[in-house]
């Protein structure tokens, strides 16, 4: 089962991020995605594929693996998406580099992956069974 998962001291927006793209999938597919806080410990870690959190040190869990895509994403000013492995399994990887841009890799993976439209006239909500995350490599500063 999939999972929004943030570290134990995530902050208030890192929370509301996971919140958010919790209750979007639940739009998408009517199906409810469970957020869970695990420590820095990868045993703790839940079987999730979404990862949501910011490069601070709020979880080191998947530090590792983002840094071996990215050069030095400390320095970025916005966001990254990255599929990377932990544990023998692809996890989807949604990082900020401050807190008020936690919400931003959200919206990304909404618009771009899963097709969702944000309108003033009204969003546009298309229905999914299942969702797929496929493959992610994106910066965004």
């Amino acid at each position: 089962m999939a999972a929004v998962v943030i570290g134990e001291n995530g902050t208030p927006a890192e929370v509301y991020a996971a919140a958010d793209l919790a209750r979007y999938v639940t739009e998408l597919t009517s199906e409810k995605l469970p957020i869970a806080r695990v420590d820095n410990e990868r045993s703790s870690d839940p079987v999730g594929t979404l990862v949501v959190l910011r490069l601070s040190d709020n979880n080191s869990v998947i530090a590792d693996p983002i840094e071996k895509i990215f050069s030095d994403p400390t320095q970025l000013e916005g966001y990254v998406l990255a599929t990377v492995e932990l544990d023998g399994r692809p996890v989807a990887a949604l990082v900020c580099s401050h807190r008020s841009s936690a919400v931003y890799p959200v919206y990304h993976l909404l618009k771009h992956k899963f097709g969702y439209g944000f309108s003033e006239d009204g969003d546009y909500v298309p229905r999914h069974t299942t969702l797929a995350v496929g493959p992610l490599q994106v910066a965004d500063s």
